[in-house]
């Protein structure tokens, strides 16, 4: 047994004082001990009081700079979407922004963002066009503001939502004011977001204006993001953006996250200027707050500042005011003890001789009480502590001299561990009640050091000759280790219980007669018994059919017996029963619980019931699949994921001659034709690499050495991941068809030779006669207008009507003859294509008809721009001035025409729309539109009926196609598609 000795002297109590000593020096030190004390806790209080409250105050500036940061990003995702679906919508309407807007519920996902629009780039000479679209779609009193003249305007065109406030900011022309203009010109050349300056909205429409922001994301056209500067300026189509109100965005942050803790104002860049400050939370700091700092929080390509300081509520949390209270307690119980050591010093002479006595029978103790495991503390009536062992020093941190005479609830400092609230002095509760006190089981020491001990401790008085209470002792010892083993215990009781339950294999233990002992809920669920049923019965009763039964209980006896045997610790399958008597296949295993005598045994038991119905399925459906294969006439080979072949039909080895292992070696090298091989390769590598359906045709070798036309078709079937699991194919052979179309080919390129011959020879025919009749005709136009200018006066009114039938049947007959020639023009003449800009041709074809738009009073709007086409510059212009004439001639009486002129690129090819409001065509006449001589308006309108034969034959001619959309008295949409120049193709 170990025995702690103490070097120390002991307390004046245990020996008697010296002859002549000054009792006079001790309540001195008492006092100046105890003040030197209350100092160090005092200190101590105030450091770790302000070590907490400055992590308080980290914490508090960090959370809030991540909440700015956080909900900025979410508005930079929600701005990448919006100029994701610019892009992909780029003849996007206010109604289809609008239902974007729905779509992602902007009150809901992003609260504090006043809006997401999308500001058009406009230049100047496209105002008027820009504005007639706009207002005729879905703006009717669309208006620019600011008014004036400038080269570029970035107005308003889509916000959402549309409330009252950003009614106000559509229209506005974002590039005419510097802080706004100063942003987007970042976000056009850098391609990334730039936020602006602190500035007022438009939407600021109300007495109570806040300050806000905006954010800028370049929309380009075309696809991706141009590289330099000069090609993002050229293609900038406009700018998503979003406007924020400072208040709304940042007024969240205050409740959610720093509470009435934090002041904090947000300010526009890294200066803290009163013209800079963008938000200013509603709480007051004090004069003189204790902490303050400033914080840089990125906003797109700016940055923020913000400056927090604490509040009164964060001075109120503090605990650095006890510091104050420690100090007063310690000053007033320092002189408490110093006045009590006084009173003890004079009393120590008076029992000097009874300290004798007692000196023998208190060290015996004492050095009984060291030697000793437990903590032992002694107190005497008052409280105070008159003796400790060492175990007790190095739990509390006291030493017996430091501790003597201090009050035990000042050494001896316990906390109920669950509630935390100090626990009764046992001093007060025997000299209350004389009785021992109910102690808690879970009691926390705090030590001298502030660190903490779980303990398990006991109380006793000590009683005088007469009864009275005199003292109390403690014992106690450290249970710490135990605390911790009985809680992994626990946990790992808890870990154990909560795998079984959730187990979905049942698990039963039994002992070494086979009987179980437990079972998990998953027992009950397979088995189909209660766990209370089970428990006591033998294993192999319960689950073993009983034409096995004897065999397995002989296995089993021996199992657990010996511990051996050829299915310990393996799967094994056997049929296992059920409570109702049925039967199902399962996977059995018993594994010894090591370290246990008599020993126990683990079984684990599956259900496989639905693992072997889905292997039958598969084997069943492997053999329905080879049955079929091998049944059908064409050739049938699968492959592995990766294009390996593992299987082909009989009749490939028929075909080829080949085996099916010689079939599978070398893929297709063994039986395509050479000089299909390389095509066959790079297929079957682009279908495997992209998991797409394989379909070619190519020349397969026949056993006799021939080869033969098959079209091979392969198809990857994907397991439900999407994974490709297999590739089936066929090949079936198309020679047949394959000469069969050559001569239908042929056959097909002699008539069309033929058919193009006899074309040639009879449009040169139409050319000739048209041009022959021209001179017959200009004499009889001329000799009537002669009759008509020297002999009206001697005709009757019969003759002057039928002299008017003539001059109108001449210039009919004129105006088709020149249609007639145009045509032939047109289909006969040597044109060459090249680039056409699609803006002179229309000047063209709107100079041809400027006499007839004239006098009809057309209005003729045109979109710009216009693109560069492959075309023939002459014939473009012919095609635009016949629809352009039809467009201003077929519309209804009174009815002033209006023609819009626009382009959309798709793809490689520029589709232009000639739109009017005109009569429109029949869904029955469309069919008949282009042929020559149609008049589908019949002679309510003047025409040859030729005009749009023309149309047709030049975009024809030029490589296009050309079509309409049209419905009675909804005019009529005509469209050219023409492939672009080389140029805009490579820019598209």
């Amino acid at each position: 047994m170990l025995v702690m000795q103490h070097d120390e002297e002991p307390p004046s109590d245990a020996r008697p004082y010296r002859r002549g000593r000054k009792f006079w020096q001790w309540p001195i030190i008492v006092f100046v001990t105890g003040l030197l004390l209350t100092g160090e806790l005092a200190w101590l209080t105030w450091s770790r009081s302000h070590v907490r409250d400055t992590a308080r105050f980290n914490n508090a500036v960090q959370r809030t700079t991540a909440s700015i940061e956080s909900k900025v990003a979410v508005y930079m995702s929600l701005l990448r979407a919006s100029v994701g679906y610019m892009v992909a919508s780029p003849s996007a309407t206010a109604d289809s922004f609008h239902a974007f807007a729905q779509s992602i519920d902007l009150p809901t996902n992003f609260p504090g963002v006043q809006g997401i629009g999308f500001a058009q780039r406009v230049r100047a000479e496209e105002m008027s066009a820009f504005l007639a679209t706009a207002r005729a779609r879905d703006r009717e009193r669309l208006e620019i503001l600011p008014p004036g003249e400038r080269e570029e305007y970035f107005p308003v065109v889509f916000l959402e939502p549309l409330d009252r406030r950003n009614q106000e900011a559509i229209g506005f022309d974002m590039f005419s004011e510097e802080f706004r203009r100063t942003a987007m010109v970042r976000a056009r050349d850098e391609a990334r977001p730039a936020a602006s300056r602190r500035i007022t909205l438009v939407q600021e429409i109300d007495s109570d204006k806040q300050t806000g922001f905006l954010i800028y994301l370049p929309v380009y056209r075309g696809e991706g993001i141009p590289p330099t500067v000069a090609e993002r300026r050229e293609r900038l189509r406009g700018f998503v953006y979003s406007p924020f109100r400072s208040g709304d965005l940042l007024g969240g942050i205050t409740t959610e996250v720093t509470m009435p803790q934090l002041r904090f104002d947000v300010f526009d860049g890294v200066e803290t200027a009163p013209d800079r400050l963008l938000y200013r939370s509603p709480v007051e700091p004090p004069s003189r707050p204790r902490f303050s700092r400033n914080t840089r929080v990125p906003i797109a390509d700016r940055s923020w500042t913000v400056r927090f300081q604490t509040t009164s509520a964060f001075e109120a949390g503090s605990a650095q005011s006890w510091s104050i209270w420690v100090s007063i307690g310690g000053v007033l119980i320092s002189g408490m003890l110093s006045a009590i050591t006084f009173a003890l010093a004079r009393s120590e002479i008076q029992s000097r001789e009874r300290g004798r006595k007692l000196f023998d029978q208190r060290e015996h103790l004492r050095v009984t009480l060291a030697s000793i495991g437990d903590a032992v503390i002694s107190a005497d009536a008052s409280g105070r502590v008159v003796f400790m062992n060492g175990v007790a020093e190095q739990l509390t941190g006291w030493k017996w001299r430091e501790a003597h005479g201090q009050l035990l609830s000042g050494v001896f400092q316990v906390v109920d561990k669950q509630t935390g609230e100090p626990a009764p002095n046992p001093v007060d509760v025997l000299s209350g009640h004389g009785i021992a006190p109910a102690l808690a089981n879970q009691s926390v020491l705090i030590a001298k050091s502030g660190t903490s001990v779980l303990i398990e401790e006991n109380a006793a008085p000590i009683r005088a000759e007469n009864g009275t209470i005199v003292g109390v002792v403690l014992v106690f010892h450290d249970v710490t280790e135990k605390r911790r083993a009985e809680e992994s215990l626990r946990r790992s009781e808890t870990r154990k219980d909560a795998i079984l339950r959730s187990a979905l294999d049942a698990i039963i233990t039994i002992d070494h007669e086979g009987r179980i002992l437990e079972s998990n809920p998953a027992a009950e669920e397979i088995l189909g018994h209660a766990r209370t049923d089970m428990i006591g019965r033998p294993l192999v009763e319960l689950i073993i059919p009983a034409r096995f039964r004897i065999r397995h209980e002989r296995i089993l006896a021996h199992y657990l017996t010996t511990g051996e045997g050829p299915g310990l610790r393996r799967q094994t399958e056997l049929p296992v029963l059920r409570a109702d008597g049925g039967e199902f296949p399962a996977e059995l295993a018993i594994v010894p619980v090591l370290g246990l005598q008599p020993p126990m045994f683990t079984v684990f038991l599956r259900d496989i019931s639905q693992r072997k119905d889905a292997e039958r399925q598969l084997r069943e459906a492997g053999e329905r699949f080879r049955f079929m294969a091998e049944s059908m006439p064409q050739k049938i080979f699968t492959a592995r994921p990766n294009g390996e072949f593992d299987y082909f039909n009989h009749q490939w080895t028929e075909f080829t001659g080949l085996e099916a292992d010689e079939l599978a070696d070398g893929t297709w090298r063994r039986f395509v034709h050479p000089d299909d091989l390389a095509q066959t390769l790079r297929r079957w590598a682009e279908a495997l690499a992209r998991a797409e359906p394989l379909q070619l045709e190519h020349r397969i070798r026949r056993h006799d050495g021939g080869h033969r036309w098959h079209l091979t078709r392969a198809q990857a079937l994907r397991e439900s991941s999407g994974a490709v699991r297999m590739w089936i194919g066929s090949s079936t052979e198309i020679e047949d068809q394959k000469r069969a179309e050559e001569r239908l080919e042929k056959a097909i390129a002699e008539r069309t030779a033929a058919l193009r011959e006899i074309n040639e020879q009879l449009e040169a025919f139409v050319y000739t006669i048209a041009h022959d009749l021209r001179g017959p005709l200009r004499s009889i136009t001329g000799y009537s207008q002669l009759l008509a200018e020297d002999h009206t006066a001697a005709m009757d009114e019969p003759g002057r009507h039928l002299l008017q039938r003539i001059q109108h049947s001449a210039e009919f007959m004129d105006r088709l003859i020149l249609d007639l020639l145009a045509f032939g023009r047109i289909a006969r003449a040597e044109i060459e294509l090249g680039p056409v800009k699609v803006q002179s041709a229309w000047a063209i074809a709107t100079a041809q008809t400027a006499a007839q738009a004239e006098e009809a009073q057309a209005r003729i709007e045109t979109f710009s721009p216009l693109p560069i086409v492959r075309a023939h510059d002459a014939t473009l212009g012919q095609v635009l001035a016949n629809l352009l004439s039809n467009a201003l001639k077929f519309v209804a009486p009174g009815v002033r025409p209006q023609v819009l002129f626009r382009s959309e690129i798709r793809g490689t090819t520029a589709r232009l729309w000639l739109e009017d409001n005109g009569i429109g065509i029949a869904p029955e006449l469309h069919d008949r539109a282009f042929r020559v001589f149609e008049r589908l308006h019949g002679t309510r309108y003047p025409g040859t009926g030729i005009g749009l034969s023309i149309v047709r034959k030049g975009v024809e001619r030029m490589g296009g196609k050309v079509g309409f959309e049209s419905r009675p008295g909804n005019g009529t949409r005509f469209w050219i598609d023409l492939p672009l120049s080389e140029r805009d193709a490579d820019a598209g």
